[in-house]
């Protein structure tokens, strides 16, 4: 989104949102563009970390006239690279949002979801945390669900009562025919009508849990029949607790599921592996990087789709670490909870793996190799494919084209040119490039 305010001969621009779309770069433009020479600009890019080019132009051209303010540093350095001056305001390096530590776990379900529980449970480490079990059961049954979980788990397990205080390292399951809510650390059991044809009813436990934890909740809903649950992720949102659903297609009870989805009031939809690994990540006893850091690079991959595991230990912490510092978390417990929650923070995580360390014609002794050795021997070919693997910016696949239009073979060529950093990636489709860093391309 844009914000445009004048004041006397200063127009000053606020850019809170990414430039996602063709129309917001058009009305930026529209608004930098204008040719009075009396006025001067004051724009602030928030939380943004890349421009496209006919931007980056424009401000460009503007540069005499122009005070740019921006608090991401992956746009403070590639403007500044750009010969662009701008301030990196550093106060909103804290916008990232850290949550609370995980201190209760809400789970809910209903028909085909007791082995699913059970298995969450297997999974759960030991932790000073309280979790709570609603489950729908039919009224007129007897619930062995305690022992059956007690058996699989170092948790003490309850049917809960009515004004039981609630305690660490305990689990509590909610017992047939009663809702169950907690408020200021106790339990209470009421008999009231059925919400959803449900008692107990998950939405009434969810919002319950929701303004006694808050933030440190972590509310999971798995199989069922019917909406039980659904009225309950807005409350859940609006304090700023985690939901996690189980996805639809795991289940044949499906549609408490769907219907939750389509709130849109959740954190992730996730199968149960990968829940599982979730959890575990999310909630485990401190450790430090080093011993936590192969599970913490497995839910990367999870979450997100990244796979790092090959890569040099060492290097990896010292980023983490990088990262952590940047971003004002002490304890890599915190950290790697919120990454996993955190979009923005893993972007900046991402940013800090990639090494984004590149030159035109770098190490100039391989393009002459190029030149003599590899060229005349593809230069038959009918046609020619090269891939510029991490290729960062774009240094790398311009300099390949360069030697082969020198070569008088680039009209039959295709470069690919491929790195995992998004941002990088857009900054080389750019083109831009200094005229002081062009010197030292030139003397390589």
């Amino acid at each position: 989104m844009i914000h445009v305010s004048h004041k006397e001969k200063t127009k000053k621009i606020l850019v809170d949102k990414h430039l996602s779309s063709e129309e917001t770069t058009q009305v930026l433009a529209q608004e930098l563009s204008n040719n009075n020479e009396e006025i001067f600009y004051e724009v602030t890019f928030i939380d943004i970390d890349f421009l496209p080019a006919s931007i980056v132009k424009i401000l460009h051209t503007l540069r005499e006239k122009i005070s740019i303010t921006t608090t991401h540093k992956a746009l403070w350095i590639y403007l500044s690279k750009l010969g662009i001056k701008n301030k990196l305001q550093g106060e909103f390096e804290r916008g990232i949002h850290q949550k609370a530590l995980i201190t209760a776990i809400a789970i809910g379900g209903s028909a085909g979801s007791i082995d699913k529980i059970l298995k969450l449970i297997q999974y759960l480490p030991y932790s000073d945390i309280s979790i709570f079990i609603v489950v729908h059961i039919l009224p007129n049954k007897e619930s062995h669900l305690t022992s059956i979980i007690q058996k699989e788990t170092s948790y003490k397990v309850y049917e809960a009562t009515h004004y039981m205080q609630v305690e660490k390292n305990c689990i509590y399951i909610a017992p047939p025919n009663r809702h169950l809510t907690v408020i200021d650390g106790y339990i209470y059991l009421d008999n009231s009508k059925a919400v959803s044809y449900s008692k107990p009813s998950i939405s009434i436990s969810f919002k319950s849990l929701a303004y006694e934890y808050q933030n440190s909740l972590l509310a999971i809903l798995l199989c069922g029949y019917g909406n039980d649950g659904t009225s309950s992720l807005e409350d859940l949102k609006q304090n700023g607790s985690e939901v996690l659903i189980q996805d639809p297609d795991e289940c044949e009870a499906k549609d408490m599921l769907n219907n939750a989805i389509d709130t849109k009031h959740y954190t992730k939809v996730l199968s149960l592996e990968k829940m599982q690994r979730y959890i575990k990540s999310t909630i485990s006893v401190e450790v430090d990087i080093e011993d936590e850091i192969e599970l913490f690079l497995e839910n990367i991959q999870t979450v997100y789709g990244y796979d790092f595991r090959q890569y040099d230990r060492s290097s990896l912490m010292r980023r983490i670490k990088l990262v952590m510092d940047q971003s004002f978390i002490s304890t890599f417990k915190e950290f790697k909870q919120t990454v996993l929650d955190d979009d923005l923070l893993f972007a900046k995580l991402l940013s800090a793996f990639s090494i984004n360390v590149t030159t035109f014609f770098r190490n100039p002794n391989i393009y002459q190799h190029i030149k003599n050795e590899i060229v005349p021997y593809i230069e038959s070919y009918p046609s020619i494919r090269i891939w510029s693997a991490g290729c960062s910016r774009g240094d790398e696949a311009y300099s390949l084209a360069i030697t082969l239009d020198e070569m008088g073979l680039l009209d039959k060529s295709i470069i690919y040119a491929t790195d995992f950093n998004p941002r990088v990636l857009r900054e080389g489709k750019n083109a831009l490039f200094s005229w002081s860093d062009f010197l030292e391309f030139k003397e390589n």
